[in-house]
């Protein structure tokens, strides 16, 4: 042991819970002997993932908007365009004699 060095006796986890919290090196070192280096740099990884996933998901949103306002226009063009037919339909129906 070296000279100045604290001595501290654990004996409930409780109080090793207290001791973490007060002493976030003790806190840091305790976490890189118990998890793995894949585990230590999961957070690091996660927030990768998470930054390539949103600006995908920001195509898609994106791709999908326009998808819409292509689907609703064409919704409105075969609606006119079934107004058209109807029209024409009436009007030869009226040229030939023929009643509906």
């Amino acid at each position: 042991m070296e000279r100045g060095e604290n001595i501290t006796t654990i004996n409930t986890m409780q109080y090793l819970t207290r001791l973490l919290k007060g002493n976030p090196e003790w806190r840091d070192e305790v976490r890189r002997e118990l998890l793995t280096e894949e585990l230590l740099q999961l957070p690091q990884r996660f927030a990768e993932y998470t930054k390539v996933t949103d600006k995908r998901l920001d195509n898609i949103e994106q791709k999908l908007d326009t998808l819409t306002g292509r689907v609703d226009t064409l919704a409105d063009e075969v609606h006119t365009l079934a107004g058209r037919v109807d029209t024409v339909n009436a009007e030869v129906h009226t040229l030939t004699g023929q009643s509906r």
